[in-house]
């Protein structure tokens, strides 16, 4: 176990924000949590208000990795499939 910073909260956050810009899906809202969870991050969605909450686990299972890289992968995975899910199907 890895435990994660506010410096590496905020380099999720930002990680998540550019994906989000890059599919032009501005029009949702994302939350953002840093708080003990089951996985090392996880997005979940409320299609009717277009509100999306994105969270990484405090501590994470990172073994490969830097944990810079481990966390801008697992931020652009969690925001990329969570807004693509949401888009498809809601037909955007």
């Amino acid at each position: 176990m890895i435990y994660t910073t506010v410096k590496d909260f905020e380099l999720f956050k930002k990680e998540a924000k550019k994906w989000i810009d890059r599919l032009g899906l501005l029009e949702w809202e994302v939350i953002y949590y840093h708080e003990p969870i089951g996985a090392d991050a996880d997005c979940t969605s409320f299609r009717n208000a277009k509100t999306i909450i994105l969270r990484l686990n405090k501590k994470i299972n990172n073994r490969d990795k830097t944990k810079y890289c481990y966390i801008k992968e697992i931020s652009s995975t969690r925001s990329i499939s969570c807004l693509i899910r949401e888009s498809l199907s809601s037909g955007g």
